[in-house]
């Protein structure tokens, strides 16, 4: 067992995001756009069949997300951890953090995943050109 999952997740390459800010939880905010983070999950999920994709937070958008999952042929493999105190342990769990914001500022979810030493891939938007390096950067649309 590892930090309340049955294994240690192996996370690559559309990963993991969080938002757990309590003015902010996840899945409420459609510029953050989870549903394009799950979809393309679902585009590398057959290539890489022991790969879970992780999500932590809530919020009113969570059922939306669980019936996507399902529809995708995915609810076992994409898993909602809820709102957790030890984000920095499941990011340390993880290989790739993964934002798909269609919208942003100074995303502080990519710095506390990179405050870990965590890769990330990022869509091209906001402040996110400024904090990562283009190689990480992908084109909302990508």
């Amino acid at each position: 067992m590892f930090i309340g999952l049955p294994r240690r997740p192996r996370i690559t390459p559309a990963a993991i995001d969080f938002a757990i800010k309590a003015a902010e939880p996840g899945f409420r905010n459609r510029s953050k756009d989870h549903p394009t983070l799950v979809r393309g999950f679902a585009a590398v999920a057959t290539e890489f069949p022991d790969v879970d994709l992780v999500l932590v937070g809530d919020g009113p958008r969570r059922g939306e997300l669980e019936q996507l999952s399902a529809e995708l042929g995915l609810a076992d493999r994409v898993r909602f951890l809820g709102v957790r105190a030890d984000v920095p342990d499941v990011l340390r769990a993880a290989e790739v953090f993964a934002l798909t914001s269609v919208s942003e500022a100074a995303s502080l979810t990519l710095l506390e995943a990179m405050a870990t030493g965590l890769p990330a891939v990022v869509t091209e938007v906001g402040g996110n050109p400024e904090i990562l390096p283009a190689t990480a950067l992908v084109g909302h649309d990508d």
